[in-house]
């Protein structure tokens, strides 16, 4: 089976030419391309529309035709446009700005780059003045092949339509259009993001695609199918695998970068977690205060780190199961983990070298259950 592994960019790339019959999976029957049944449009944008009505009674003219074009673009049949110019900007950590012609992408601005502040994200209060600096670096630097206006813009999404709707959603294309015009407005669910970067980036006419990204506004865990431009959605398993490994990386003197030690003083100083059994399932970021402030380095380091460590198959069995107790948060951890963590520098290296191992024993359970539940869908 060839296969692309991708745990820190949260995306696995699988042909299907070894799918076989049966498996345990239902997924979705999609038939249509999700980019044009998006939830993001109905929770997200207009949601917040109808937010800023009930607070100020009227939403401004120039963001009800933007509301109005995204209704008429959603109702559009048949496939994506293979051809225009499109500007799409991503406002949450690693923002960026990515410019492409007919499908070819032209200049890519990652903001970090621009105010050197790793993973940046930059701040609401200072959301246009950031945005319309930007805009005007990519403006002046971007090559000459790269278009002074724009047929489509996107914004890609990033926070659960359950949340409180971004101002950036609404605000954004009203700041691009200050530097560039733009006839048409889109926006693009965060897994779907995802999911056809990964598929129109690789060799493969056909492909299932996951999602695994520790969050987004359309849920996580979510299951594609690729197939030469098309890009199918299939289901969502809602398996937060990102969440999981981030946490154990909050555990890590040597990747947080924080005094691991005062969280486990915290654990030592409540005598009954003493006594529990190694599976006894523990809160780990509100029971021992285990810090998970500034985590986004932590996915990539992990992985590395892993190579450093010896797991027993204690440690691998405890594990194994807290990857796989997706009824509970991802903060409730056996008690056996936090233990090995909190009694040595080779016991967080072993936690680490099992969290990489079963996450991949995990991985490929799920992608092999997933290819014997493919043959079941009606796809061409």
């Amino acid at each position: 089976m060839a296969w692309i592994l991708r745990a820190f960019k949260a995306i696995v790339l699988v042909l299907v030419a070894d799918a076989v019959p049966g498996g345990p999976l239902r997924l979705e029957h999609a038939k249509v391309p999700s980019f044009l049944n998006s939830s993001a449009l109905s929770k997200a944008w207009l949601s917040d529309a109808l937010r800023r009505r009930a607070l100020f009674g009227k939403v401004p003219e120039a963001q009800e035709t933007i509301s109005r074009s995204h209704l008429e673009l959603e109702q559009l049949g048949g496939s994506l446009p293979s051809s225009g110019s499109a500007i799409v900007l991503y406002a949450a950590h690693d923002a960026s700005i990515t410019i492409s012609m007919d499908g070819r992408i032209q200049c890519v601005l990652e903001l970090e780059r621009l105010f050197k502040i790793r993973y940046y994200w930059p701040p609401l209060e200072a959301s246009e003045t950031v945005w319309l600096e930007a805009l005007m670096v990519v403006k002046a630097r971007c090559p000459e092949a790269c278009p002074e206006s724009f047929d489509y813009g996107a914004i890609v999404l990033f926070e659960s339509p359950k949340m409180e709707p971004r101002v950036e959603y609404s605000a954004l294309p009203l700041i691009v259009e200050k530097v560039f015009p733009v006839k048409q407005w889109r926006l693009v669910d965060h897994h779907e993001a995802h999911a056809r970067m990964s598929f129109f980036d690789s060799p493969f006419q056909q492909a299932l695609i996951l999602s695994y990204d520790g969050g987004g506004n359309d849920g996580v865990f979510n299951v594609y199918y690729g197939q030469e431009k098309t890009v199918l959605r299939l289901g969502q398993l809602g398996i937060d695998l990102g969440e999981r490994y981030a946490t154990i990386g909050a555990m890590m003197t040597e990747i947080s970068s924080r005094e691991v030690d005062a969280s486990c003083s915290n654990y030592v100083a409540k005598p009954a977690s003493l006594n529990l059994p190694p599976d006894a399932l523990v809160d780990l970021v509100y029971g021992y205060n285990f810090s998970m402030i500034d985590h986004l380095s932590w996915t990539g380091k992990l992985m590395a780190y892993a190579s450093l460590g010896v797991p027993s198959p204690d440690i691998e069995a405890l594990m194994s199961k807290y990857l796989r107790n997706h009824a509970q948060g991802g903060e409730l951890m056996p008690v056996g983990l936090v233990r090995a963590c909190c009694e040595s520098l080779n016991g967080q290296r072993a936690v680490a070298a099992a969290a990489q191992a079963q996450f991949e024993t995990y991985m490929l359970e799920l992608v092999k259950d997933l290819l014997k539940e493919l043959r079941t869908l009606d796809l061409e």
